[in-house]
């Protein structure tokens, strides 16, 4: 059983352009990631150099300051319709979510690298945190 977008929307927090923009960027980090590893022999990540994980992962972060700039005009929009508490509530909520994504991003690209001495259940407590967030979300929407 698959969710279809209406009903995801409510949960993630999210709409249909800041979907669209998360997957198209996966679709090309994914893409650029492949032909990166297809490269060497054997395909490692490891064998990448810091440049090149850092051109691997933008797509990533060019969708998250793409739906952070989306999320702003939403803000102000919202703002001057004089809908403050909803305008604010859903301006945290992007916040936390884009915010804990780049973390991310950048504790992997930092660990990838090899320039941070941090374990992996480190480099994955922001996503363990972004769970947290979207269970009790989900709990809030009926």
């Amino acid at each position: 059983m698959l969710f279809t977008i209406e009903e995801l929307s409510p949960w993630l927090g999210v709409t249909r352009f800041e979907l669209l923009v998360q997957t198209i960027g996966l679709l090309l980090f994914s893409i650029i990631l492949t032909m990166r590893l297809e490269a060497y022999d054997p395909p490692i990540i490891s064998s990448l150099s810091q440049k090149d994980i850092w051109w691997i992962f933008s797509p990533l972060f060019a969708a998250n300051v793409i739906n952070a700039y989306f999320c702003v005009i939403v803000f102000i929009r919202t703002f001057l319709e004089r809908t403050f508490k909803v305008a604010v509530i859903r301006a945290m909520w992007s916040a936390s979510v884009i915010g804990v994504l780049m973390l991310f991003e950048y504790m992997l690209c930092q660990r990838l690298i090899g320039g941070s001495n941090h374990d992996s259940s480190e480099v994955l407590s922001p996503i363990l945190l972004l769970l947290q967030l979207l269970a009790v979300r989900a709990c809030q929407t009926q």
